[in-house]
């Protein structure tokens, strides 16, 4: 993320997870795009943040569907982040284990943040405004 400071968004998508038809998490893992595609995924108290060379592959097995979506048809207030640079960021950890590790929180100027968290019954979420989600604390970088 380090390398990301001072970048411009530009898009952002997300993959779910269908299983036998039915949404199981809309939120699987989360894409942004700034001068390349990066891959954000929250899981099990692990963050994992890397380039991402495949191009958001979709995916189709059997009774799983792995789609990717535009993050505006869900959540147009990412509209407004399209654009921005990002200034800072901060690992969102569990107030009750700093090294359980369940999400990131990224500053981008005009006061703008953005929120992605795995919450306690694991799904992954998203909030748009500067506020740690209950039960989490920002790691100092």
């Amino acid at each position: 993320m380090k390398n990301l400071i001072g970048k411009k968004i530009t898009d952002g998508k997300i993959q779910s997870f269908y299983l036998r038809g039915k949404i199981h998490n809309k939120i699987n893992c989360t894409f942004l795009k700034f001068d390349k595609w990066i891959k954000i995924v929250i899981s099990d108290g692990i963050l994992t943040v890397e380039e991402d060379n495949q191009r958001q592959n979709e995916g189709c097995l059997s009774n799983f569907y792995y789609p990717i979506i535009d993050i505006i048809k869900y959540y147009p207030e990412f509209e407004k982040y399209i654009g921005k640079e990002i200034i800072a960021y901060n690992e969102l950890v569990s107030k009750n284990n700093s090294n359980w590790v369940c999400g990131i929180s990224i500053q981008f100027e005009d006061n703008l943040t953005f929120i992605i968290y795995e919450t306690f019954d694991e799904k992954n979420e998203f909030v748009f405004e500067n506020k740690v989600p209950k039960g989490l604390v920002k790691n100092k970088n």
